[in-house]
């Protein structure tokens, strides 16, 4: 899939888990990452601080991103990087985040 048919498939995943206005900047790009696979790079800003609620809504925002993909029989991994808008939030790599916690 092209980037722009990746963002209209994603778009409204990020609607539903963040309100149409919980969000803003999405960005679809796709290329290799660091292993020279093929894969997809996804930004975004959300608007609000990182809590508890927010980092439960960003797992299921990775996970329903990768059953998109997969239903539409796109093999790419999605890095998914969200910043904040509160500025006291950091900016988070939740895939690489994930993966680092794990190993």
């Amino acid at each position: 899939m092209k980037p722009e048919q990746i963002k209209s498939q994603i778009e409204p995943i990020y609607t539903e888990l963040f309100g149409p206005s919980g969000f803003e900047g999405l960005e679809v790009r796709v290329g290799v990452d660091h292993a020279d696979e093929p894969a997809i790079f996804i930004s975004s800003k959300i608007l609000g601080s990182l809590n508890a609620d927010l980092e439960a809504r960003i797992t299921q925002l990775r996970e329903r991103v990768l059953h998109a993909l997969r239903q539409n029989e796109d093999g790419r991994f999605p890095y998914i990087w969200i910043a904040f808008d509160d500025p006291e939030g950091e900016a988070v790599d939740e895939t690489r985040s994930r993966r680092r916690r794990a190993s």
